[in-house]
């Protein structure tokens, strides 16, 4: 099993002491995980940011040394309220060694409190946690009855108990502890959610939509001197047919996979249903109907299997996507991350996201060397540069249409190459009107700018740009 090992070493500003120390967390490979970057650098402390099933969390991990001055401790809990106000919404598990082997904790609804004389740091640390509402889960002592070791965190449901196989031999200071963080499957951010309905353009009414398009006066729509809004207007006008002729369609997810055939689905559910009864009635008779339709399902499952397996070898060359789309399948985590890092800036919106890309693909060019364009309306007669650009024609537009691949994805635009090639005798005339507008008043529209940019993640941390 592979770790992603982060570590905070001994330092003279954490410790007198001579010998080496720190603080270690080891990291599951398989986890997404981000270490979080804190100003605090007198304290062995370490805080990493995880994500398992979408769902975020912060795991911490501190060594205060004995006999530590006050100030020690309270550096350690502005550090703490630091990453909750950064990471507001997050579960915060802190693990550590305290050293506070005079106070006694407990846990009430309003969070941890302590039991200590008056002068301890405990008591610090018990206001700092306490306002924060986290709760302190080490129950168990160690071999001295004393707690050094503490877990504190703002998850009030957290059972931590001693190791049944721990890492290293227990001492008179230090026992192993163990807990199990509980992360169930969340939804994908709402700031990164995608839409749940979408277009079936496969089975549009395109008689009804061409007869739309042929109504339309397009010399009168598309006579505005301004090709932007000429440009916008065509695009208002193919959506209103879009919403009105293409059916709006849920995305639906099937439980069962791709290569299950109908017949399959139907004996998997007869299965599950002959499972159920067995279980409420294990009687002779149920067990056979139950077995004979497993057996029955698994030598199905086999065949259609097979088959699925070897349609996709025969259409790897002729149709290479279906081969990828079958390897996407067979990943365990499709959803994007729910926070993206850029040196010490997070980003947990769309929007944010997206200016942090730019701020990374910023840095292979210099922002000052480039200087703004502003179009010249003028034509200089003493130029060379002759481009010779005739009018667009109708044939040559009806061609290149004809020619697109028919794929049902669109752009920014949302009009896919299958619905132009359906709406091609009707939407060829507009199109080449807005084409030699755009040509005469050397104007590109600004719609035509827009384009879905896609970054593609290759190794590494998925939530870091390296």
């Amino acid at each position: 099993m592979n770790f992603v090992v982060y570590r905070c070493d001994r330092n003279s500003l954490t410790s007198q002491k001579g010998s080496g120390g720190g603080v270690i967390i080891f990291i599951r490979s398989n986890i997404q995980c981000h270490y979080i970057s804190i100003s605090e650098d007198r304290i062995e402390q370490l805080f990493i940011l995880c994500q398992v099933n979408n769902v975020s969390f912060v795991i911490g991990g501190v060594y205060i040394p004995p006999n530590s001055p006050r100030e020690s401790y309270t550096w350690h809990c502005h550090t703490v309220e630091n990453i909750v106000q950064q990471y507001p919404s997050h579960k915060i598990f802190v693990f550590g060694d305290y050293n506070l082997p005079n106070a006694v904790w407990s846990n009430d609804e309003y969070g941890v409190s302590v039991q200590c004389p008056g002068g301890d740091p405990a008591v610090d640390v018990a206001q700092a946690f306490g306002y924060l509402k986290f709760y302190q889960h080490v129950m168990v002592p160690n071999n001295r009855n004393v707690f050094l070791d503490l877990v504190f965190s703002n998850e009030r449901e957290l059972n931590v108990v001693r190791a049944s196989d721990p890492l290293l031999d227990p001492s008179l200071h230090h026992i192993g502890y163990e807990c199990c963080l509980k992360v169930s499957k969340a939804p994908l951010s709402s700031n990164l959610a995608y839409d749940e309905f979408y277009y079936d353009f496969k089975n549009g009414n395109y008689i009804e939509l061409n007869n739309y398009l042929a109504s339309i006066n397009w010399q009168a729509c598309l006579a505005h001197s301004d090709i932007n809004i000429s440009t916008k207007i065509f695009y208002e006008i193919i959506t209103f047919g879009i919403a009105y002729f293409i059916p709006l369609k849920r995305y639906k997810t099937s439980s069962f996979p791709k290569w299950f055939s109908q017949d399959l689905r139907t004996l998997t559910i007869a299965k599950r249903h002959a499972h159920y009864m067995y279980i409420n009635n294990k009687s002779d008779e149920n067990y056979n109907i139950f077995s004979q339709l497993r057996s029955e399902c698994k030598q199905l499952s086999e065949l259609c299997f097979n088959q699925y397996i070897r349609g996709i070898d025969l259409d790897l060359q002729n149709n290479p996507s279906l081969f990828w789309k079958y390897v996407n399948g067979k990943r365990s985590n499709h959803s994007l991350p729910g926070s993206l890092f850029y040196k010490d800036q997070s980003a947990s919106n769309g929007r944010d996201i997206a200016n942090l890309f730019k701020q990374y693909f910023q840095t292979v060019y210099s922002p000052g060397d480039v200087v703004p364009h502003t179009p010249d309306t003028t034509v200089n007669s003493n130029s060379s540069i002759n481009l010779k650009i005739s009018e667009i024609t109708i044939s040559e537009t009806f061609d290149a249409i004809c020619a697109l691949p028919n794929k049902i994805t669109a752009g920014p635009d949302g009009i896919p190459n299958f619905l132009l090639k359906k709406c091609v005798c009707t939407i060829v005339s507009p199109l080449v009107m807005l084409f030699n507008s755009s040509l005469q008043s050397s104007t590109f529209p600004d719609l035509w700018k827009e384009s879905f940019v896609v970054p593609v993640f290759k190794s590494g941390q998925v939530l870091l740009w390296t």
